[in-house]
Protein backbone atom coordinates (compact mmCIF):
# COMPACT_ATOMS: atom_id res chain seq x y z
CA UNK A 1 0.00 0.00 0.00
CA UNK A 2 3.02 2.40 0.33
CA UNK A 3 4.06 4.42 -2.89
CA UNK A 4 6.96 6.77 -4.25
CA UNK A 5 7.56 6.24 0.01
CA UNK A 6 4.67 8.62 1.14
CA UNK A 7 2.02 6.44 2.72
CA UNK A 8 -1.09 5.07 2.42
CA UNK A 9 -2.16 3.48 5.59
CA UNK A 10 -2.96 5.11 8.88
CA UNK A 11 -3.93 4.43 12.13
CA UNK A 12 -6.08 6.44 14.53
CA UNK A 13 -5.88 5.66 18.27
CA UNK A 14 -8.92 7.35 20.06
CA UNK A 15 -8.90 7.31 24.12
CA UNK A 16 -12.75 7.83 24.76
CA UNK A 17 -15.10 7.63 27.38
CA UNK A 18 -19.00 6.62 27.09
CA UNK A 19 -21.68 7.64 29.25
CA UNK A 20 -23.75 4.27 30.10
CA UNK A 21 -26.92 3.85 32.62
CA UNK A 22 -26.56 0.84 34.27
CA UNK A 23 -26.79 -0.54 37.58
CA UNK A 24 -23.71 -1.96 38.59
CA UNK A 25 -20.11 -0.95 37.43
CA UNK A 26 -20.04 -4.87 35.75
CA UNK A 27 -23.59 -4.09 33.94
CA UNK A 28 -21.93 -0.62 32.52
CA UNK A 29 -19.31 -2.20 30.97
CA UNK A 30 -21.69 -4.76 29.37
CA UNK A 31 -23.89 -2.61 28.43
CA UNK A 32 -21.22 -0.18 26.60
CA UNK A 33 -19.93 -3.61 25.12
CA UNK A 34 -23.24 -3.84 23.69
CA UNK A 35 -23.41 -0.55 22.40
CA UNK A 36 -20.28 -0.05 20.92
CA UNK A 37 -18.55 -3.41 19.25
CA UNK A 38 -16.38 -4.39 16.18
CA UNK A 39 -19.60 -6.10 14.88
CA UNK A 40 -21.75 -3.92 14.90
CA UNK A 41 -19.78 -0.13 13.77
CA UNK A 42 -20.53 1.17 10.65
CA UNK A 43 -17.66 3.19 10.47
CA UNK A 44 -16.27 4.09 6.46
CA UNK A 45 -14.91 7.68 6.70
CA UNK A 46 -13.08 9.39 9.23
CA UNK A 47 -13.35 13.34 9.02
CA UNK A 48 -10.10 15.17 10.67
CA UNK A 49 -9.16 18.38 10.72
CA UNK A 50 -5.35 20.25 11.57
CA UNK A 51 -5.02 23.36 12.89
CA UNK A 52 -5.29 25.58 9.73
CA UNK A 53 -8.70 24.28 9.38
CA UNK A 54 -7.64 21.54 6.39
CA UNK A 55 -10.41 18.70 6.53
CA UNK A 56 -8.92 15.52 5.60
CA UNK A 57 -11.75 12.66 4.64
CA UNK A 58 -10.00 9.72 5.49
CA UNK A 59 -11.58 6.06 4.30
CA UNK A 60 -11.82 3.54 7.60
CA UNK A 61 -10.28 -0.06 6.32
CA UNK A 62 -11.44 -1.95 9.25
CA UNK A 63 -11.59 -1.27 13.06
CA UNK A 64 -8.41 -2.90 14.48
CA UNK A 65 -10.02 -3.16 18.38
CA UNK A 66 -12.21 -2.06 20.86
CA UNK A 67 -10.93 -2.55 24.36
CA UNK A 68 -12.95 -1.25 27.67
CA UNK A 69 -10.28 0.22 29.80
CA UNK A 70 -11.95 1.09 33.16
CA UNK A 71 -15.43 2.12 34.31
CA UNK A 72 -16.46 4.95 36.92
CA UNK A 73 -19.33 6.43 38.69
CA UNK A 74 -20.63 9.73 37.61
CA UNK A 75 -22.35 12.09 39.91
CA UNK A 76 -25.37 11.05 38.40
CA UNK A 77 -27.19 7.79 39.78
CA UNK A 78 -27.79 4.76 37.55
CA UNK A 79 -24.97 6.64 35.31
CA UNK A 80 -21.49 5.13 34.82
CA UNK A 81 -18.37 6.39 32.58
CA UNK A 82 -16.84 3.69 30.59
CA UNK A 83 -13.59 4.03 29.38
CA UNK A 84 -12.54 2.54 26.05
CA UNK A 85 -9.77 2.73 23.38
CA UNK A 86 -10.40 2.05 19.93
CA UNK A 87 -7.92 1.42 16.49
CA UNK A 88 -8.77 2.15 13.48
CA UNK A 89 -6.66 1.85 10.14
CA UNK A 90 -7.32 4.40 7.84
CA UNK A 91 -6.84 4.08 4.24
CA UNK A 92 -5.56 7.08 2.39
CA UNK A 93 -7.72 7.28 -1.43
CA UNK A 94 -7.14 9.07 -4.08
CA UNK A 95 -9.60 11.95 -3.61
CA UNK A 96 -7.02 12.57 -0.57
CA UNK A 97 -4.27 12.67 -2.21
CA UNK A 98 -3.50 16.20 -1.92
CA UNK A 99 -3.81 15.54 1.65
CA UNK A 100 -0.69 13.74 1.94
CA UNK A 101 2.04 16.07 2.36
CA UNK A 102 -0.58 17.69 5.16
CA UNK A 103 -0.79 14.60 7.17
CA UNK A 104 3.26 14.33 6.93
CA UNK A 105 3.86 18.13 8.27
CA UNK A 106 0.93 19.03 10.49
CA UNK A 107 -1.05 16.90 13.52
CA UNK A 108 -4.78 16.13 12.41
CA UNK A 109 -7.26 15.21 14.89
CA UNK A 110 -11.16 14.57 15.17
CA UNK A 111 -12.41 18.18 15.30
CA UNK A 112 -13.73 19.70 18.83
CA UNK A 113 -17.40 20.12 18.93
CA UNK A 114 -18.56 23.67 17.94
CA UNK A 115 -20.92 23.78 21.11
CA UNK A 116 -17.95 22.77 23.39
CA UNK A 117 -14.60 22.81 24.11
CA UNK A 118 -14.23 19.26 24.41
CA UNK A 119 -14.00 16.86 21.24
CA UNK A 120 -17.16 14.48 20.47
CA UNK A 121 -16.98 11.72 17.91
CA UNK A 122 -20.57 10.25 16.96
CA UNK A 123 -19.92 6.79 16.10
CA UNK A 124 -22.56 4.85 13.84
CA UNK A 125 -23.89 1.70 14.41
CA UNK A 126 -25.84 -0.51 12.97
CA UNK A 127 -28.32 -0.04 16.09
CA UNK A 128 -27.95 3.79 16.52
CA UNK A 129 -25.11 6.60 16.93
CA UNK A 130 -22.94 6.42 19.65
CA UNK A 131 -21.68 9.42 21.42
CA UNK A 132 -18.56 9.69 22.61
CA UNK A 133 -16.06 11.67 24.67
CA UNK A 134 -12.32 11.87 23.36
CA UNK A 135 -10.27 11.86 25.87
CA UNK A 136 -6.99 11.72 23.74
CA UNK A 137 -6.03 10.73 20.06
CA UNK A 138 -3.17 10.18 17.89
CA UNK A 139 -2.54 9.38 13.85
CA UNK A 140 0.11 7.27 13.31
CA UNK A 141 1.46 6.86 9.32
CA UNK A 142 2.72 3.86 8.01
CA UNK A 143 6.09 4.29 6.22
CA UNK A 144 7.91 2.19 3.54
CA UNK A 145 9.91 0.55 6.23
CA UNK A 146 7.38 -0.57 8.18
CA UNK A 147 7.84 1.48 11.03
CA UNK A 148 5.24 4.18 11.78
CA UNK A 149 5.18 8.10 13.12
CA UNK A 150 3.42 9.08 15.92
CA UNK A 151 1.66 12.90 14.60
CA UNK A 152 -1.29 13.47 17.56
CA UNK A 153 -1.17 12.96 20.72
CA UNK A 154 -3.66 15.57 21.55
CA UNK A 155 -6.62 16.04 24.43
Amino acid sequence: MIKNGICEQATLNVDFALLVKAKRKTHALEMADFQLNDKNINLDRVRLVNEQGIIATLEVERVESIDWIDVELSDYSNLFKVIGNIRVVLRIDRDAEQHKENLWRTAFQIPRSALQDKTTWVIPTSNEPVFTQVMSQSLELSVESGESMALIKAG
